[in-house]
C-alpha cells in the first residue's frame, strides 16, 4: 500500500482479512494496523526502496509471508471485526442504562 494518508485503511484491513500479507508505509492509521514482523512489514513514508524491498520478500519467501498474513488475519479479527464492535457497543448501551438507571 502507498497511500500518503489513511483515516482508517480499510483496504488493508480487508486484505489482512483474506489472509493477504501486507507491506505499506509507516502513516497514521496503519501503523495502528501493521505491527512490523507480525502483521505486516512497514517502511518509513517515501522510502520507496525499502517498499520495493518488503513486496520482493513476501514474493521470494511465501512461508514468512503466510506468517504475516495469518498474524494480519488474527489482529483484524481480534481488534476490528464487526463481532467485537458489536460485542463492544452492547456493554456500551448496558453501562449507559446502568447510569441512565442510577
Amino acid at each position: 500500500m502507498t497511500s500518503t494518508l489513511e483515516g482508517i485503511p480499510r483496504y488493508l484491513m480487508e486484505a489482512a482479512a483474506m489472509g493477504v500479507p501486507v507491506a505499506a508505509y509507516v502513516i497514521p492509521g496503519i501503523d495502528q494496523l501493521v505491527i512490523p514482523q507480525h502483521t505486516g512489514l512497514l517502511a518509513a513514508f517515501g522510502d520507496q526502496t525499502t517498499l520495493l524491498a518488503h513486496w520482493n520478500t513476501l514474493l521470494d519467501q511465501p512461508d514468512f509471508g503466510q506468517t504475516l498474513a495469518k498474524g494480519g488475519l488474527d489482529f483484524v479479527h481480534r481488534h476490528s471485526s464487526a463481532k467485537r464492535m458489536t460485542e463492544e457497543y452492547t456493554q456500551l448501551f448496558y453501562r449507559v442504562r446502568e447510569v441512565a438507571q442510577s
